[in-house]
């Protein structure tokens, strides 16, 4: 085998490691980006907070593609989730804090 047979297999090897990647990302990002609308449905079902964590999880995971449910497991959707509701509890406390501020 010589060395350009070698760098051949590496870049095929990297090319298809590559596209796995964006492909995992996108997948990621469109979960991630279906979080913010789930949980303001989930808000309005007068539901308990275990429960619509449920009941977001469970929509994730209808929305992840077959290939990717490994990676993204109920587990690793409940942590999406309860990090971009965080994110959402401090906006939205900090905007507060603004507003009382200026009034």
């Amino acid at each position: 085998m010589s060395f350009s047979d070698i760098l051949d297999i590496i870049l095929i090897a990297l090319y298809v490691g590559s596209v796995a990647v964006r492909a995992y990302l996108r997948v990621r990002n469109n979960v991630t980006e279906a979080v913010s609308g789930l949980i303001a449905s989930a808000e309005e079902t007068g539901m308990t907070g275990r429960e619509k964590m449920a009941w977001v999880v469970e929509a994730l995971s209808d929305k992840v593609p077959a290939p990717f449910r490994s990676f993204l497991t109920p587990e690793r959707l409940e942590k999406i989730a309860q990090e971009i509701f965080n994110w959402m509890r401090q906006y939205a406390d900090t905007r507060a804090k603004a507003t009382k501020k200026t009034e």
